[in-house]
């Protein structure tokens, strides 16, 4: 068995910029990696390739940033050729909501028969929220609400790179704070 590690990654930089590609590791068992590059790259149409999910045997789902508002990335869909993901212009699966002024950082995970996505959100009043979608097939999806909220009003919050894992039968959603 082989596992695979897809992270974030800024290539001969320590410091943060708004071009990020993914980059991708494999281990035999979880101790010992390997380093096996690059595997997502910002396109022309695309400011950067943010954090999001990999779905085996369909892609890679990630937030992609195009122009000058950072914060309101869209979800898009990058395809594995056999040794990276690629996206076109057309590959977007969903954008936030309009009065989401802050969308980034899909989580895609199956669960109760159908898939759930969860996205990172700030609201206009200011405050972070974890939004839900739901599909039966990885392609449609239908907004099912927010999830949970964090903070308060007028203290701007972000929920970024939010999850929903099972632990011991019950669901639960972890989120970074900006």
């Amino acid at each position: 068995e082989q596992y695979q590690l897809f992270c974030q990654a800024l290539p001969g930089r320590t410091t943060w910029a708004p071009d990020c590609t993914w980059a991708r590791a494999t281990s035999p068992d979880l101790v010992r990696w390997t380093w096996q590059g690059v595997v997502l790259e910002p396109e022309p149409f695309e400011t950067g390739c943010w954090s999001g999910s990999v779905v085996p045997d369909h892609g890679a789902f990630y937030t992609r940033v195009a122009g000058t508002d950072l914060g309101r990335g869209v979800v898009a869909l990058a395809h594995w050729d056999g040794t990276r993901f690629r996206a076109s212009e057309s590959d977007v699966v969903l954008a936030g909501p309009p009065a989401v002024p802050e969308f980034r950082d899909p989580f895609v995970v199956e669960r109760d028969g159908a898939w759930s996505m969860v996205v990172g959100a700030g609201l206009d009043d200011g405050t972070g929220a974890v939004l839900h979608y739901r599909s039966d097939d990885l392609t449609a999806w239908v907004y099912d609400g927010v999830l949970a909220r964090i903070g308060g009003p007028h203290v701007r919050t972000v929920a970024e790179c939010p999850q929903l894992v099972e632990v011991a039968g019950r669901w639960a959603v972890i989120v970074s704070v900006q």
